[in-house]
């Protein structure tokens, strides 16, 4: 048997938090055996769909262009985290950029490079 707590907190009327054991089964084939193999997979794929949606609000939220969100979509795995750079071009990310935006990134980029470098310099005198 796997219990496990599952807490959820109300933050509207009436405002209450309540604590239950649950058994979800301790691995893949617990769970088929107590819910069924359509079960198991109607929640996965529901759970991914969520999260696949979240990658997308995430191209959204980068201004990314439909076909950069469909590379990062691509890029993604369910259940391992998305890598920030993954199906990210960064050079149409900058180019999308105004002026002074830009000019602020070059500034940054610079200052970290000078940074990068002044500590390779500190270990190539060690």
């Amino acid at each position: 048997m796997a219990l496990e707590t599952v807490t959820k907190k109300r933050t509207r009327d009436p405002e209450r938090e309540v604590s239950v054991q649950f058994d979800f089964g301790e691995n893949l084939e617990a769970m088929v055996a107590f819910f069924g193999a359509e079960v198991v997979h109607a929640s996965a794929k529901g759970n991914m769909r969520v999260r696949c949606q979240s990658v997308i609000d995430g191209g959204i939220g980068k201004n990314l262009s439909d076909e950069e969100i469909q590379r990062r979509v691509t890029a993604w795995k369910p259940g391992v985290s998305l890598e920030a750079g993954a199906g990210y071009d960064p050079l149409a990310a900058f180019n999308r950029m105004g002026e002074e935006e830009k000019a602020s990134f070059a500034s940054s980029i610079a200052a970290a490079l000078r940074k990068e470098n002044a500590a390779s310099s500190e270990e190539v005198e060690e």
